[in-house]
């Protein structure tokens, strides 16, 4: 909610909405607090589907929803969009869903994808709109039947504010810097850009790997610290822990690298760092390969490839700084026309004020 969804809240508390945020309490839950109007916490149970916890997380939404009795809910990720959405169809009330990439659970099958399928199905069987930020998404749930062809919208991602996330002038350097920044999952391709930045270090000691995120120890799914530590003391990479500002941390890169196998939306960073106008490498995987134009804007590479991840890397070297600037250039124009976040408000905007005259109200 604070990285992608700031400023949709303020743009709607502009446009005379009084804006409640639901959230699971973390480390930036506060920091949340005087960007809207009223912050609940609600409980959730992550990274798993937990009978009893999601039980308590729908009996939380049925109870704040019925007293808030809002115009409309904007609803984001897996758990909110299936329990959010089964309450607001129980109690009438207008919901738009963004289904920001189908997760973790996609990579799962059996009775597990089967059920959360049916769970999808019957959540958003009376949802006014849901969005999807790339179109393999987006046909997938339409093959299904989970959504139907009147509810289904494309979104550029969660866009990005091109206002800030502008292009830095870099002096010239001796080194070429590679940065990754990610949830340090293993499904986010981490291994392999490690072993990827070993494969070439050892041929071109003058490149440069910035490794940026959170050791989330809790998480099984998370590389552990030490193995971060071991590529650093082998001199693959730097780790520099998490990144508060992604604008900062790009200032001093040269290309920008994302490995995922994870089903992504439409990566935020991948457009963070094009409309930077840095070149970026990335996986033909859905969604990343939205945010990246091969050979055009960037790599696309093989994903779980550590080899043909670095002969990305190695290609993006030999084509020499006017060929990444070049490449970098047309990045940031290609974000301005496709994915400023300017075309997200807007169509939530229009959402709104669809649902305003379904119901007879001036939005």
């Amino acid at each position: 909610m604070l990285k992608f969804r700031s400023r949709l809240i303020e743009t709607l508390r502009a446009d005379g909405y009084r804006v409640v945020v639901l959230a699971h309490r973390d480390a930036t839950f506060e920091r949340l607090r005087p960007l809207c109007d009223e912050l609940i916490d609600v409980k959730m149970v992550l990274r798993q589907i937990s009978p009893l916890g999601d039980l308590r997380t729908l009996a939380a939404y049925w109870r704040h929803l019925r007293r808030l009795d809002p115009f409309a809910v904007l609803s984001f990720s897996i758990k909110p969009n299936i329990y959010g959405s089964l309450v607001c169809r129980w109690l009438r009330l207008p919901v738009v869903n963004n289904v920001t990439g189908l997760g973790a659970i996609e990579l799962r099958s059996g009775r597990v994808a089967s059920t959360v399928r049916w769970l999808y199905r019957r959540s958003f069987s009376h949802s006014h709109r849901v969005f999807f930020q790339n179109p393999q998404d987006m046909q997938a749930m339409l093959a299904q039947a989970i959504v139907g062809p009147d509810q289904a919208r494309l979104l550029p991602g969660s866009g990005v504010d091109t206002a800030r996330f502008t292009p830095a002038v870099r002096a010239p350097g001796d080194r070429i810097r590679f940065c990754m920044i990610a949830r340090l999952l293993r499904d986010k391709g981490v291994v392999e850009f490690a072993e990827a930045a070993g494969k070439l270090r050892s041929r071109h000691p003058d490149l440069q790997f910035d490794l940026w995120g959170i050791l989330d120890a809790a998480d099984p799914r998370c590389v552990t610290r030490a193995e971060v530590a071991a590529w650093e003391e082998r001199g693959w990479l730097g780790f520099h822990g998490e990144a508060r500002d992604a604008a900062q941390a790009f200032e001093f890169a040269d290309v920008v690298v994302l490995p995922s196998f994870y089903p992504e939306g439409t990566p935020r960073t991948l457009l963070e760092a094009g409309s930077m106008a840095l070149p970026c490498i990335t996986t033909d995987m859905p969604g990343c390969r939205d945010a990246v134009v091969h050979e055009v804007t960037g790599f696309l590479c093989p994903p779980r490839d550590a080899g043909a991840l670095a002969e990305a890397m190695m290609r993006a070297v030999e084509i020499g700084p006017e060929g990444r600037r070049a490449m970098g250039e047309r990045a940031r124009a290609r974000i301005l026309t496709e994915f400023d976040e300017d075309i997200v408000l807007a169509a939530y905007r229009d959402q709104l004020s669809e649902i305003a005259a379904e119901v007879g109200l001036s939005p």
